[in-house]
């Protein structure tokens, strides 16, 4: 099998099983949880086009488009606007994470506020883009240079920080 057809192959092993399960989990949080589904699919859409999601652009597209986004809406979301301000205000919270991993700046935690986001909120918008950094990671280990380039996550180096593979702690003292 060539590296074409086995990148496939795994992919579509993501897709059907670990994939319905991990958007069976992420659904559940959108029902769940206080973002709700648009937000949770323009969050995603946006690490998708970023190359920071397991997810494929089409299949939330199709999801957005079953949840009345339209796909002028989901472009801007793909780039990290958004035509309703809240969300657009959350976007540009997504890219600051992006941007400084470490720890959320003060002054996007108070844009996030004042655009009518809770701290729960916040820290949900936290959670889904570390899953999604987590799962690329996961991907990532399990096929090392292989099926990443073919589910869109080679693009990789622009956010080294947030996705290098941990290092082992070094001896003591």
């Amino acid at each position: 099998m060539d590296s074409t057809h086995h990148a496939r192959a795994v992919t579509e092993v993501l897709e059907t099983q670990a994939g319905a399960g991990t958007v069976a989990l992420l659904s559940d949080l959108a029902d769940d949880g206080l973002l709700g589904r648009q937000t949770t699919l323009r969050i995603t859409l946006f690490l998708a086009q970023l190359g920071l999601s397991i997810f494929s652009i089409a299949g939330l597209c199709e999801s957005g488009r079953a949840e009345g986004l339209n796909g002028v809406e989901m472009a801007a979301n793909r780039m990290g606007n958004s035509d309703v301000a809240k969300d657009a205000v959350c976007l540009a919270f997504v890219r600051s994470l992006l941007d400084n991993p470490d720890v959320p700046l003060r002054n996007d935690l108070q844009r996030m506020s004042d655009a009518g986001y809770r701290q729960d909120a916040i820290l949900e918008v936290i959670a889904q883009v570390n899953l999604n950094l987590s799962l690329v990671n996961m991907v990532a280990a399990i096929e090392p240079g292989g099926v990443t380039s073919s589910i869109g996550i080679a693009n990789t180096s622009a956010y080294p920080r947030l996705i290098a593979p941990s290092k082992p702690a070094g001896p003591p003292g």
